[in-house]
């Protein structure tokens, strides 16, 4: 049975994210340079999908992630190149709508530009665990040439279902989904969550070094962002207490006030407020 090469990091919402993460090559492993530090686990594995891309497109077609692995701060991986080709002659190019119906040779950088692009429009879909797989055949018309069949593994369709934030008080549901583009019952998509991430960052809302909290419960996914109240209040002046001038035993209020709140009821209002009031004829 021929071997099946895995040429796609598949990013799972089961991965736990971590603050500061030290990506670090095992030991034969074919991975460029030494030990690299990353703000977050998510990056870490950015990293490595970046550089998998990067060797794909040089004409390292079946270059392949072959084990990665989180223990407490460190992501191990072992990164495999293989052989470089110069061309790709996919056998069922019906797969992917880019491609012609009938087979035809590509350029390895083309290849691995349409693979990746179907991978994310498959992700954007709600296939988060989406898989190509990559069947070598041993037939080529020539040196340099890799004929290969394609297999598209979907894998379950995952969406979104409890999408809160923690402590709950700090922004209403309504806001929080609205500003971090994650809404219950759409498909989930990671780029979609590190999109929300740094939105509600930009706003002054998430925690400084936190990420995004995500839990996968068979097809539904459930996101927690730890956020921090985001308060910019202020509250000055003096009031004072006289006399009318008419002298019909009224009273004159007098004063200054200055008044500033901001996200007080969690809908990110803004609310400024400036009175003032002297006796008459000062």
């Amino acid at each position: 049975m021929p071997t099946i090469f895995w040429v796609a990091l598949v990013w799972t919402f089961a991965f736990s994210l971590s603050a500061q993460v030290v990506l670090s090559p095992l030991k034969n492993s074919e991975w460029p340079g030494q030990h690299s530090v990353c703000k977050d686990s998510s990056e870490a594995q950015q990293k490595v999908q970046t550089e998998l891309n990067r060797l794909q497109k040089r004409g390292y077609v079946l270059a392949s992630v072959d084990s990665l692995l989180l223990l407490r701060d460190t992501l191990w991986v072992n990164l495999h190149k293989g052989m470089r080709w110069d061309y790709v002659l996919v056998e069922n190019p019906g797969m992917f709508s880019e491609l012609p119906t009938t087979p035809q040779r590509l350029s390895a950088g083309m290849w691995s530009e349409i693979k990746e692009k179907k991978l994310k429009e498959l992700q954007k879909a709600g296939y988060a665990q989406a898989k190509i797989h990559l069947r070598p055949k041993p037939e080529s018309e020539g040196p340099g040439l890799l004929t290969i069949e394609a297999i598209i593994d979907l894998g379950p369709k995952l969406h979104y279902d409890s999408v809160q934030c923690m402590p709950a008080t700090i922004l209403s549901a309504k806001v929080l989904h609205h500003l971090s583009g994650v809404y219950p019952g759409s498909p989930a998509d990671r780029r979609q969550i590190e999109e929300g991430s740094r939105s509600l960052s930009s706003a002054g809302l998430l925690q400084p070094g936190s990420v995004a909290k995500i839990t996968q419960r068979g097809r539904k996914v459930d996101v927690e962002w730890p956020l921090r109240k985001a308060q910019t209040n202020r509250f000055s002046g003096i009031l004072g207490l006289m006399p009318e001038n008419n002298q019909t035993g009224g009273f004159l209020f007098t004063g200054e006030l200055d008044l500033a709140l901001e996200n007080v009821l969690g809908y990110t209002e803004q609310l400024n407020l400036k009175w003032q009031r002297l006796q008459t004829s000062t």
